[in-house]
């Protein structure tokens, strides 16, 4: 019995003495962490780091500098979550996980927990093409919300990854615009045309979810947004001059930019109408002629192309009509009435005074 009195104290400090010292988190150690410091990656890839606390529970943010991309934030209670580290170009950059709030679970304040990640970013085998985003290998994705399509289909644009739909079910179509079979590239898709004139690809954003429509210039291999001026929240289509249209006498043909896209346009050969263009667009699915104002910016709906001279009479007419001219006329009539006013007043009284003094020379 002595004997176990005096083991006892020994084993219960040795217990607790292993229990301090053996590796791992333990309640009061809780905290932040992220699984990786260092990242080597190719261009276009997307590598994956977790950040998670352990008996903590704090907000977090995370974003990238330099050559790589990463965006991310939320709050974490005794969890984990995947980050995706995206190679936008070769170089070196830093993602760095931020917490602007955390307590472990014995209530220490960890506020500013701070991690940095550096990343080395390099280009794959046979070097980076930087053209419309087809070097790099997507990673997987869930396509369940899109028609499952090739390799030929997806692609990188703006630093993104995209794929190209072939089915539009659910995408908001532009009035006057017509889902047409195409293809891309030998694959077939589908496309929202205008005539031949406007062809549309449906580029489904595999971050966010979002449908873009683009232009495609199989030249330079490259997509772009289709020639458009907007106007406040309307969005004009610019078209060609229709084949066959008559040129009214008076209007020489040229060229307009508008908004970094050149249009053909027509412009009258008169003085005072330098700023003034005449062009075809497509809004709200009906085209049209309108006239474009350079010097103001703006553009206006016009019925239809008149002859040079006829453009010229509603000013002359508003002229001859005009408010100013006649309140001049009507400041001249009111000044001779109030002259003639003024002398019938005043013989008016002489006369009265004339008939006073005879009648008093009766009395």
């Amino acid at each position: 019995m002595k004997t176990l009195k005096r083991i006892l104290p020994v084993f219960l400090i040795t217990v607790l003495f292993v229990i301090i010292c053996l590796p791992g988190k333990s309640y009061a150690a809780g905290g932040a962490y992220v699984s990786d410091d260092y990242l080597e990656i190719a261009v276009g890839e997307t590598a994956y780091i977790s950040v998670g606390t352990s008996n903590a529970a704090g907000a977090y943010s995370v974003y990238g500098d330099g050559c790589v991309m990463a965006n991310d934030g939320g709050f974490l209670d005794n969890d984990a979550a995947t980050i995706g580290v995206y190679g936008a170009s070769a170089g070196d950059g830093v993602v760095t996980v931020y917490f602007s709030t955390l307590a472990t679970y014995d209530e220490e304040e960890l506020d500013g927990t701070t991690y940095y990640v550096s990343v080395h970013v390099y280009a794959p085998d046979g070097g980076y093409t930087g053209d419309y985003g087809k070097s790099g290998e997507l990673p997987d994705y869930n396509y369940d919300e899109v028609t499952q399509v090739s390799d030929v289909l997806n692609l990188w644009l703006y630093d993104e990854p995209y794929s190209i739909l072939t089915d539009l079910s659910g995408v908001e179509k532009p009035k006057g615009f017509t889902e047409t079979d195409g293809t891309f590239e030998g694959e077939k898709v589908k496309t929202l045309n205008y005539g031949s004139e406007i062809v549309l690809y449906a580029l489904w954003n595999h971050w966010t979810g979002d449908v873009i429509l683009r232009t495609y210039d199989p030249t330079t291999q490259t997509f772009g947004e289709p020639a458009a001026f907007n106007q406040g929240n309307n969005t004009y289509y610019l078209l060609k001059i229709p084949s066959g249209t008559e040129i009214p006498e008076g209007y020489t043909k040229t060229e307009l930019t508008l908004n970094g896209n050149k249009v053909e346009a027509l412009q009258i050969n008169k003085e005072g109408y330098e700023d003034i263009y005449y062009i075809y667009a497509l809004y709200d699915g009906q085209s049209g002629v309108y006239s474009y104002d350079k010097k103001e910016g703006t553009l206006q709906r016009t019925l239809e192309l008149k002859p040079a001279q006829e453009e010229e009479q509603p000013e002359k007419a508003e002229v001859k009509k005009s408010p100013i001219f006649s309140n001049k006329i009507f400041l001249i009539a009111l000044g001779v009435a109030a002259v003639i006013i003024i002398i019938l007043i005043i013989l008016l009284a002489v006369t009265r005074k004339k008939y006073k003094d005879l009648t008093e020379d009766d009395y």
